[in-house]
């Protein structure tokens, strides 16, 4: 007879496959539900970027949760290449931050204020290392940057991986040391009180566990009813374009812009999008979104305007309703925690996501603070919808 694991993951992707992978590093076994594949979905089509500073507007606990896995990515990457042979393409790069209008420049200068004041408090750690540059500088610190930028936040410390071979190499990880991972679709759940007792495929085979992590992605709003709390977590539909470019055309930095971006990769290919998108789980590419990146490549980088398209591709970012993610216990089950909501980070997030609910599984503490990120919060406020 199969003994039954220690944890129950219910989803595959990078945030339950990186949290199978710490659990297994404390001697915790694991088996992961994956209704389609690993990496199939958000995980395995996002850009890689590992930008912290992105879409930060003021510090608090989204910026430290999201700093702190900045810091984790390079000694995992090298980890992960020794236990399994695959390279995720860890790689520093510099971003630029891009002001057009004088509002614009207003904004990311008071960023960097903030940015800049949190230095000294980092330098026995990493420097985030942002400065400003100057409108009339900028072409010879991007030649490829297009025209009418009147200045940019430069951040050299920010990094990059390839998101599918990360999801990969998490979930090939953490089957080395014993994690067993499996298709099946969840439709439900078992309970004798406040404790979960299995969870319910769509075949009508119940499988139990000790403990139950729900890590869904865009997904994880079909297990509030299960649970009995609101999870307003919805799908933003992002699409991006491949590009062949030799060096010659290839920016330097990558380029970023109210959301936009075009980054070369380790790979020698460039990556150009995106968009947002209230779809629904619609995975499709559309003309609209073919023309939207055409556009950001054409106003931020336009001698790639000539580049051969490799491939269009679209994914599900889950966005929560107040824009942080849904870390830690669930209220009203003793056993029961979720890892969801992450927007636009879920692969710089992920290193901080296993880390923290590995130890908060194991040892019934986080090795950091997870109360700002409490799924109970929408119990008192109401599961509003997520705003533009």
């Amino acid at each position: 007879m199969t003994s039954k694991p220690d944890v129950v993951i219910i989803g595959g992707g990078v945030a339950g496959c990186s949290t199978a992978y710490y659990l297994a590093r404390e001697g915790v076994t694991s088996l992961v539900i994956e209704r389609d594949g690993i990496g199939s979905q958000a995980s395995g089509v996002a850009a890689g970027m590992l930008a912290p500073l992105a879409e930060a507007s003021a510090p608090g606990p989204a910026f430290d949760l999201a700093y702190r896995s900045l810091r984790l990515h390079p000694e995992q990457a090298q980890r992960l290449r020794e236990e399994t042979g695959v390279d995720v393409q860890y790689a520093e790069r510099p971003v630029l931050r891009l002001a057009f209008t004088e509002d614009e420049e207003r904004d990311l200068l008071d960023k960097l204020a903030w940015q800049q004041r949190l230095e000294p408090a980092r330098m026995s750690k990493a420097r985030l290392d942002v400065s400003w540059v100057r409108g009339d500088d900028l072409s010879r610190v991007e030649p490829l940057l297009g025209p009418g930028v009147r200045g940019a936040i430069l951040s050299a410390r920010e990094a990059q991986v390839d998101a599918y071979r990360l999801s990969v190499a998490l979930a090939e990880a953490a089957s080395r040391r014993g994690v067993t991972i499996r298709n099946g679709g969840v439709v439900g759940v078992r309970r004798d009180g406040d404790r979960m007792t299995g969870v319910v495929l769509a075949t009508g085979e119940v499988v139990e566990g000790s403990t139950y992590l729900f890590a869904m992605g865009p997904w994880a709003s079909h297990c509030g009813e299960w649970l009995g709390l609101p999870v307003p977590v919805e799908p933003l539909r992002g699409q991006l374009v491949k590009l062949a470019a030799g060096p010659e055309i290839t920016p330097r930095h990558v380029l970023f812009h109210k959301g936009n971006y075009v980054m070369a990769k380790v790979d020698g290919s460039v990556l150009a999008g995106t968009t947002e998108e209230r779809v629904g789980f619609d995975i499709r590419v559309t003309e609209e979104g073919r023309a939207s990146i055409a556009a950001t490549v054409r106003r931020l980088a336009p001698a790639l305007e000539g580049a051969q398209v490799v491939e269009y591709r679209a994914g599900l970012r889950p966005i929560s309703a107040d824009g942080l993610p849904l870390l830690g216990a669930v209220p009203g089950w003793r056993n029961v925690c979720m890892a969801a909501g992450y927007g636009r980070k879920g692969i710089l997030l992920s290193a901080a996501t296993g880390q923290a609910m590995a130890g908060l599984i194991a040892h019934g503490r986080a090795p950091v603070s997870l109360d700002a990120f409490a799924p109970g919060r929408f119990l008192a406020a109401g599961a509003g919808r997520v705003k533009p």
